[in-house]
């Protein structure tokens, strides 16, 4: 980071932080004029771990899951829920493909071998697949979960243990 112009350390937060407000600003709106919903926003895991090489991004991610507390806190009232999902990276997606192909050639070694090196650090040695992640997100929208709220889902496959 200490090469990294402020410029560049900034655009993920500013990016980040304000499209999730305005889109959910835009569902809070709908969903507290009829009285329920749920607003799903989605981190990734070194928003809650030390991770080098992540620039802004993992400031930006803390950010979101900080305004998703704040707005279950202000909607709650409205019959509305707001859960974040925090997730490690799904290396099968097209842009933890290239994020990974960054890190890997950043540490010297192939995106496979970093893949390897961030499946080792979870606690089932297993990166969480999008179909995972789909599946608590559907969980989390429905009415089974209805005591959720303010929470920041854990999706990393024990990379984080709360």
């Amino acid at each position: 980071m200490v090469d990294l112009p402020p410029d560049a350390f900034d655009l993920p937060i500013a990016t980040y932080s304000s499209a999730n407000f305005l889109t959910a600003r835009a569902a809070a709106r709908r969903m507290t004029e009829q009285g329920a919903g749920v607003i799903v926003t989605l981190t990734a895991s070194p928003s809650r771990t030390a991770v080098p090489l992540m620039g802004g991004m993992a400031p930006a991610w803390a950010a979101i899951e900080a305004l998703s507390r704040g707005l279950a806190a202000e909607l709650g009232p409205h019959g509305v829920r707001v859960v974040c999902l925090n997730a490690a990276g799904m290396p099968e997606t097209p842009q933890l493909t290239e994020v990974y192909g960054l890190h890997a050639a950043a540490y010297g070694i192939s995106r496979d071998a970093f893949r390897g090196r961030m499946a080792d650090l979870t606690l089932r040695k297993q990166l969480p697949t999008v179909a995972e992640i789909a599946n608590v997100a559907a969980f989390v929208a429905s009415d089974r979960s209805s005591a959720m709220t303010g929470a920041i889902t854990n999706l990393t496959g024990g990379l984080i243990t709360d």
